[in-house]
């Protein structure tokens, strides 16, 4: 047991640091997000994921996003925001936006119509992807020939795909595993 223990602790502290650090931060006055010292957190880029949707709100820092029928998101701004060509948003523009994990816009820019879609594929019916998401709901993609696919996908995997409104699968990848603790190791 006492050989053990040293390698549990190193175990334990390959996961814990993202959690640890995100318990470390606290909200300044001016809502930036910041370390005890006063250092500002930067989000980790290996831990951010690009969405697309409809940006349906945005108030001083917080940026409410459509990200599927019926599906929101919340997520903000900050002093590291890079935004492409100074465009910030307009109320029912299409945006595409990288967001790490804590929520934070790393970039934002303005998009062609499209939403991002997480979830397990149910059945593939010849083009048509059936995938249930993270919150239950079942949605079906249509896949066309300028569809990007990365690797080839089956029943009970879990996808990453972008899509238009009318279901057309702009691409199917497969999920990313985000790190941390909980996360699936190496």
């Amino acid at each position: 047991m006492k050989r053990l223990l040293p390698i549990m602790i190193l175990g334990l502290g390959l996961a814990a640091p993202p959690a640890i650090s995100l318990a470390a931060e606290r909200t300044t006055p001016q809502g930036s997000v910041s370390e005890p010292s006063g250092t500002a957190l930067q989000p980790r880029p290996e831990h951010a994921v690009v969405m697309r949707g409809k940006l349906l709100k945005f108030d001083d820092r917080l940026y409410t996003v459509e990200t599927g029928p019926g599906t929101q998101t919340d997520m903000r701004v900050n002093k590291l925001t890079k935004f492409e060509g100074d465009y910030k948003g307009i109320q029912g523009d299409w945006i595409e936006a990288n967001v790490s994990q804590d929520g934070s816009i790393l970039w934002l820019k303005k998009s062609s119509p499209g939403y991002t879609l997480e979830g397990d594929i149910l059945k593939v019916e010849g083009d048509v992807f059936v995938v249930k998401d993270v919150s239950g709901k079942e949605i079906r993609l249509q896949k066309a020939g300028d569809t990007k696919i990365v690797g080839s996908h089956k029943v009970g995997e879990r996808i990453r795909a972008e899509y238009t409104p009318d279901g057309k699968a702009l691409s199917i990848k497969p999920a990313k595993q985000m790190g941390g603790a909980g996360a699936a190791g190496p």
